[in-house]
């Protein structure tokens, strides 16, 4: 099928309110995880961070209640529907240590000095020059302060147990999508390179994948993408509606006969800049 481009500066999985509470199901999945990597990197109360590609801000309020109020949090994304809802959070939990401001990875980041703490979630893999990107990051860390990333290892492992041939035709489309918007879902195989390019000592690499039930908070993750993601490839011209009818129609044969998901392959990173 042919592609359609995307509104310019739109983000490949689009900027809506599906996508903001998508997200937020993504984070509190996630949230467990994210901590123990914070504190395995060093965070702590008193220190400035970073978060890099923000979006709705769900990660974002979390840095600022755990630095406390004698540190601060600077929360960066491009997106304005994203910096939006960072801000009414913000507002809601009454950071006013979180300071929430436009910004993308491609360019030099707004922080008034280097803070001790960065952190970038599943936001390189979308940038065309992550080299740069990194370059980026690392201008706005201090010597000693620490990154902390998690991206995607290998995207494709996603799969439904057993295959189905409608359903990775959905997670190829995603990733062949990603590709032709100039990112790269497998981002974090090429990170240790990248980081020790741009002036990082990398600390920890570790890869994550689990195989979920239906009845796994997990499971919630990447299904919750089936009917947003299909959808958006249909937008874009990477699958038919007949398509995307038949990945969902798979994901749900799948949970009703109490099969099982291989979710994407992640790596939690932190590295220190030198």
């Amino acid at each position: 099928m042919s592609e359609r481009a995307p509104p310019a500066g739109d983000y490949a999985l689009g900027i809506n309110d599906v996508e903001i509470e998508r997200l937020g199901l993504q984070h509190r999945v996630w949230r467990a995880r994210m901590l123990d990597l914070w504190r395995a990197a060093g965070l702590r109360q008193g220190l400035s961070a970073l978060d890099i590609g923000c979006g709705p801000g769900w990660a974002s309020v979390d840095l600022a209640e755990l630095v406390g109020p004698g540190g601060r949090v600077i929360a960066v994304d491009r997106a304005p529907r994203f910096l939006a809802h960072a801000r009414a959070l913000k507002a809601e939990r009454r950071l006013g240590w979180l300071d929430v401001r436009e910004g993308d990875v491609s360019a030099p980041l707004p922080v008034d000095a280097p803070v001790d703490f960065a952190w970038c979630r599943w936001v390189l893999a979308f940038v065309a020059d992550r080299a740069a990107a990194l370059g980026a990051i690392a201008a706005a860390v201090k010597p000693g302060g620490v990154v902390a990333i998690q991206e995607y290892l290998d995207y494709d492992a996603w799969s439904l147990i057993p295959r189905d041939a409608a359903f990775q035709r959905f997670v190829n489309a995603v990733s062949a999508h990603w590709r032709a918007e100039g990112g790269e879902p497998d981002t974090a195989i090429e990170l240790p390179k990248l980081l020790d390019a741009a002036g990082f000592t990398l600390v920890r690499f570790a890869p994550i994948v689990d195989v979920v039930e239906p009845n796994d908070m997990l499971w919630a993750w990447p299904a919750s993408f089936v009917a947003s993601g299909s959808a958006r490839m249909v937008e874009v011209g990477r699958l038919s509606a007949a398509d995307a009818d038949a990945a969902r129609a798979a994901l749900a044969r799948t949970e009703a006969a109490g099969g099982r998901m291989t979710t994407p392959i992640t790596a939690h990173l932190i590295a220190r800049k030198r």
